[in-house]
């Protein structure tokens, strides 16, 4: 997942936010191409994940009696 506006830096050379498919084995299922694809993400979607990605860091823990 590259859900930066510019992932060169992590040598993605596509723009904006988006996600890579990539064929690989997944208990004994492959994805449907055998080319490697990615998929655009929109803005809310990054930002959705942003803020779970806060709560779930943010959770405090639960201490033991």
């Amino acid at each position: 997942m590259h859900f930066l506006p510019d992932s060169s830096s992590l040598g993605c050379r596509i723009e904006g936010p988006h996600v890579h498919v990539r064929r690989r084995s997944n208990s004994s299922a492959y994805a449907k191409s055998r080319q490697s694809r990615w998929i655009p993400v929109e803005a809310e979607t990054v930002a959705l994940y942003a803020d779970y990605r806060y709560e779930r860091n943010e959770t405090p823990e639960v201490a033991s009696c």
